[in-house]
């Protein structure tokens, strides 16, 4: 499951970053964007929250343009369980 994701001003840079990502071994994909988080870009990467700043060195890196990244604490994405999410963005 993933608790990790980042959100993008565009597809292109989410279509970019998951193609860099899976080169690199990392268990990511894109998912539609959580409400929560963003209504700029319909897409976002979800990834293995452990990984944090793994991923946030990677695509800032090749200079991928994001806008965030955020952690599900205690959940993960997609849950639907009725119980309330916390949400952090994370800094590196």
């Amino acid at each position: 499951m993933y608790n990790g994701v980042v959100t993008f001003p565009s597809s292109f840079f989410a279509l970019r970053s998951e193609k860099i990502a899976q080169r690199a071994d990392y268990n990511c994909k894109l998912i539609p964007c959580p409400r929560e988080l963003s209504s700029s870009c319909a897409v976002s990467l979800a990834f293995d929250g452990a990984l944090v700043a793994e991923m946030a060195q990677l695509i800032t890196q090749k200079r991928i343009k994001y806008e965030a990244i955020y952690l599900y604490k205690d959940s993960h994405v997609g849950d639907e369980s009725n119980g309330q999410k916390e949400i952090v963005t994370w800094r590196g």
